[in-house]
């Protein structure tokens, strides 16, 4: 069979590896749900069939995942999910939902509601979908495998906050993970300021920065000229235009690198932060894959910003224990866009063979759990006989240090 045009060695193998359901091999639905867009289709394809803004609807207004302290309730999350999912099953994609298993790229910050009630909308009889079984898999973690490496680290710019997330030999480090209040919402609004006077929807506006805004170069004056950018007005259908000055252009982009101010939000800041975490035999590995994940990064000139500011934040005392590793970073360089590889590590994930990995359901209808990755979902109430075998060498202290440290790094690996 002929390779993939783009080289990905793992396109071939999905063919043969699809989940079995009536007879057939079929590939599963692979969903990644985004704070600004959804992207969906089907394992071991290069890319997702549809892209579409995340737009949750209840009583007409818009809900996000994240809503806050006070998350709505699974009663209205199943409300708003059911016509979200019979849209992806049945217009954007045109499968049966009783025929494919899914995999859903989840996020550490969702709620266990919304986990509750999206795994309700699958697989109870009212809602009618009847999906066979379920995957929930970080989407912190997915992007490692679009490498073809165990080692990384993730840098996902979203829209309302920054997630870095490393990785050693497969194994998300939990205890080591960022987040960065700073995304594509702060060069929104330094955008929308500094042209208080024009009125614009959100797409609009959201088509005027990726279009025109550029990430300068650290200590770089702008050069950057004025543009005319035309546009249509949603109420009307009328055309008009904008100038947007080349000063604007470059100056809110500077919202994700805290607009050189020290007591500011930077991205590679809170990277260095996260390294400072990380043991110091770990982190050769993990800055030999950095990945930039979200549609943010695709803004000119980001990746070439973020390596200057993490040289030059290596000057200070702060981070004068990773001076070794100044030149030493590494990034991916894909073949796919950033703003839909971790929905590609997803459709790889779906064309494994992780049967046990699985959320039947008929094990969700036994007894209504939904597995969460705060949870460990190994735990039994009566001890195994190897527990009860090691309770007379609880004296050996260096012995039992070995033991709870292999089985805590063997449980991470099984939950992801």
């Amino acid at each position: 069979m002929a390779s993939s045009s783009r080289g990905s060695s793992w396109f071939d193998i999905s063919i043969l590896s699809g989940r079995k359901y009536g007879g057939l091999r079929t590939h599963g639905v692979v969903i990644d749900i985004g704070q600004r867009y959804t992207k969906v289709g089907f394992a071991g394809e290069a890319q997702p069939r549809k892209v579409f803004p995340t737009n949750f609807k209840l009583d007409g207004k818009t809900v996000e995942i994240t809503s806050g302290m006070q998350p709505l309730e699974k009663k209205k999350w199943v409300s708003v999910l059911e016509p979200f999912f019979r849209s992806i099953y049945y217009t954007l994609l045109q499968v049966n939902p009783a025929d494919r298993p899914v995999i859903i790229l989840e996020s550490r910050f969702w709620p266990y509601s919304f986990k509750d009630a999206l795994a309700t909308v699958l697989f109870s009889k009212k809602c009618r979908l009847q999906a066979p079984s379920l995957l929930f898999f970080s989407m912190e973690a997915v992007p490692i495998y679009a490498t073809g490496k165990s080692n990384g680290l993730v840098i996902d710019v979203g829209y309302m906050e920054t997630r870095i997330s490393p990785i050693v030999h497969g194994v998300p480090l939990e205890g080591n993970y960022q987040t960065v209040p700073v995304g594509m919402k702060d060069v929104q609004k330094k955008f929308e300021a500094a042209l208080a006077d024009v009125s614009v929807d959100f797409m609009t506006l959201e088509n005027m920065i990726t279009r025109t805004c550029v990430v300068q170069g650290l200590g770089q004056e702008s050069k950057l000229i004025d543009v005319n950018f035309p546009y249509l007005i949603a109420a009307t259908g009328e055309n008009n235009s904008v100038v947007i000055p080349g000063s604007v252009r470059s100056n809110s982009p500077e919202a994700l690198f805290g607009d050189n101010l020290p007591e500011a939000n930077n991205i590679a800041y809170s990277v260095l932060d996260c390294l400072l975490k990380c043991d110091c035999d770990q982190r050769a590995l993990i800055i030999s894959n950095i990945i930039f994940c979200g549609g943010t990064t695709h803004l000119p000139g980001f990746g070439r910003r973020f390596e200057q500011e993490i040289y030059k934040a290596m000057d200070k005392p702060r981070y004068k224990r990773l001076a070794g590793m100044r030149n030493r970073f590494s990034f991916f360089s894909s073949h796919y866009p950033n703003n839909i590889i971790q929905w590609v590590g997803g459709a790889v994930i779906g064309s494994l063979d992780l049967s046990d990995s699985y959320l039947e359901k008929q094990e969700w209808e036994d007894n209504k759990m939904v597995p969460d990755w705060s949870t460990n979902p190994y735990e039994s109430d009566e001890p195994s006989s190897e527990s009860e075998s090691d309770e007379g060498d609880k004296s050996d202290e260096g012995d039992e240090g070995d033991f709870m440290a292999i089985g805590d790094a063997g449980r991470d690996a099984r939950i992801y």
